[in-house]
C-alpha cells in the first residue's frame, strides 16, 4: 500500500498520545476511596456480628427424664449460657404420638461462677407421657 493511501492521517498525533502519562482520572480515584470508606466498616461490622452470635449462645441438653405416673414427668437437664445470663427454658412432655401433653417454663437464674447449670423440674400432664424434653431456652 502506498503511504498516500491515508492522506488525512498525521502520524505525529499518535506520537503525542503515546507520550502522555497514563494516570487514572481523579474522579475514578475518588470513587475508590468512597467505596473503601463504606465497605471496610461494613465488613468489620459483619465480622463482629458473626463473632458475637457464635459466642453468645444458649444450649440445653436433657440428662434424664422419668415418667412418674399418668399425670407427671420429671425432667433433669442442663443449660449452658454466657456467665451472668438468666434464661427461661420451655420444658415439654410428649405422648406416644409426640403430641405435647404438658408444658412448663423454668427460669434458670444467672450465675457468675459457671456457664453450665443443671436443673430438675416436674411438670403435670393431661395424659400419660412417654418422654420429657426441653423445647427451647432463651435469654430473659
Amino acid at each position: 500500500m502506498p503511504d498516500d493511501a491515508y492522506p488525512d492521517v498525521d502520524e505525529r498525533d499518535y506520537d503525542e498520545e503515546l507520550e502522555q502519562p497514563v494516570v487514572p482520572r481523579l474522579g475514578t480515584r475518588r470513587w475508590w476511596w468512597i467505596a473503601a470508606a463504606i465497605l471496610v466498616p461494613a465488613i468489620a461490622l459483619l465480622a463482629w456480628i458473626g463473632v458475637q452470635n457464635a459466642t453468645d449462645v444458649v444450649t440445653h441438653r436433657v440428662i434424664n427424664y422419668r415418667v412418674a405416673d399418668d399425670r407427671s414427668v420429671m425432667v433433669d437437664f442442663e443449660v449452658t449460657r454466657p456467665r451472668g445470663w438468666t434464661v427461661s427454658c420451655e420444658v415439654e412432655a410428649l405422648d406416644v404420638r409426640f403430641a405435647p401433653v404438658g408444658t412448663t417454663h423454668v427460669r434458670v437464674p444467672a450465675d457468675d461462677r459457671q456457664d453450665t447449670t443443671r436443673t430438675k423440674t416436674s411438670l403435670r400432664t393431661t395424659s400419660r407421657a412417654v418422654t420429657g424434653t426441653v423445647k427451647l431456652c432463651t435469654r430473659v
